[in-house]
């Protein structure tokens, strides 16, 4: 019975075998079941190819700069370290620049970096660290920036070059530390005309508008914005707000008919002497003004007016005073300039002079007779 029973399931056996054989030509003619098995075939291997390419890659980008191809990776700016690197000075167009660890060394070492940006760039920098032991010997500051008396640099603060160059100059000590990163940008001037002290520091435009940076935190900052006009032309500014909050603060313009060191009052206009005049000015966060200048051409007329026009070359002429509307009621300080060909000398007689507060009011003939004489007469109530 045991014997019969294991024959019978060895026949059984065989006969499954030959049905699964039997079946086989009927699963490779359903090109449906083809389809499957191929498609399964296909995505196991291109899933094992892409598990071993990036497995390849990974271990391609591991200790290496990844390069700009690397579409998923933005790509580094250059580091270098002040006193290692040379020669010292780069054409990048960003990069940081940073101290050099000096374990233990008690004396100072003096580098300059320089960064020279294309023509019609300026290079703007500003550090992140900045840590200089006081009372030594060691410094860290910023050459052909548009800052004026920069004695330490205040910590991410952008300081802006006045052409394409800049230079970051240091003596230092293991005990210092800094850090600064820089970049360039267009120096051409803004769309709307309006121009930012401490970012911008010349033009040449016709007519524009001068203001404080937006939000710039931090000690007050000493700035000047120069402007340029056609030989024989004048410029003439206007500062519409002057609101001045912070003691010590300070706006003056130079190379005006004015005298520089008076303050500016709103609403006053100011005319160059000659075809350049420049804005100073030294200010904090809460400070405010506005100024608008125009370029004028020439004045066609011998009658001139003091504190208007600054300077002839008129063989002839007359100068006398603002009217009352124009000039205010504040005091002025102004002078007007006559120059005469090579050869020749000037000769000027006041019919009028007429003061309503004698004891404060004055007016003075410097006559430069030769490079080295100076006559000053100075006419008072009553005479001529």
């Amino acid at each position: 019975m045991f014997m019969l029973n294991k024959e019978m399931m060895r026949l059984c056996l065989v006969a499954v075998a030959v049905l699964f054989v039997a079946a086989l030509p009927t699963l490779e003619a359903s090109p449906k079941a083809m389809n499957i098995f191929n498609n399964r075939r296909v995505l196991g291997s291109e899933a094992a190819l892409f598990d071993s390419q990036n497995i390849e890659r990974r271990q391609s980008l591991a200790g290496r700069t990844i390069e700009s191809s690397d579409h998923f990776r933005q790509v580094s700016s250059p580091v270098f370290q002040l006193c290692r690197d040379q020669p010292g000075q780069t054409a990048a167009s960003n990069g940081t620049i940073q101290s050099i660890l000096l374990s233990g060394q008690t004396t100072e070492q003096k580098c300059r970096f320089t960064i020279i940006a294309p023509p019609d760039y300026q290079i703007q920098m500003s550090c992140s660290v900045v840590v200089i032991v006081p009372y030594t010997n060691s410094y860290l500051t910023l050459v052909n920036i548009i800052d004026a008396d920069v004695v330490k640099l205040f910590p991410s603060r952008i300081y802006t070059s006045k052409l394409n160059e800049m230079s970051v100059s240091a003596s230092y000590r293991s005990s210092d530390r800094f850090e600064c990163k820089w970049t360039t940008v267009p120096s051409s001037p803004p769309a709307t005309s309006e121009f930012k002290l401490c970012r911008h520091w010349q033009t040449t435009l016709t007519s524009g508008i001068i203001r404080p940076l937006d939000r710039d935190s931090g000690p007050s900052r000493s700035c000047s914005f120069w402007l340029q006009a056609p030989i024989d032309h004048q410029i003439q500014m206007v500062c519409s707000l002057v609101d001045l909050t912070i003691t010590g603060s300070s706006l003056k313009i130079l190379s005006a008919a004015d005298a520089s060191g008076d303050a500016i009052v709103p609403n006053r206009i100011y005319s160059s002497i000659r075809n350049s005049l420049t804005l100073y000015s030294k200010i904090g966060s809460s400070d405010m003004f506005r100024c608008n200048w125009t370029i004028v051409p020439p004045p066609t007329t011998t009658d001139f007016k003091i504190c208007r026009h600054g300077e002839t070359k008129s063989a002839s002429g007359t100068i006398q005073p603002l009217d009352y509307a124009t000039r205010g009621r504040e005091w002025r300080t102004c002078s007007f300039n006559i120059i005469a060909p090579v050869g020749q000398r000037i000769q000027i007689s006041c019919s009028v002079v007429n003061f309503t507060y004698p004891a404060w009011s004055y007016l003075n003939l410097n006559l430069n007779r030769s490079p080295v004489i100076d006559v000053k007469l100075t006419f008072q109530q009553g005479t001529n």
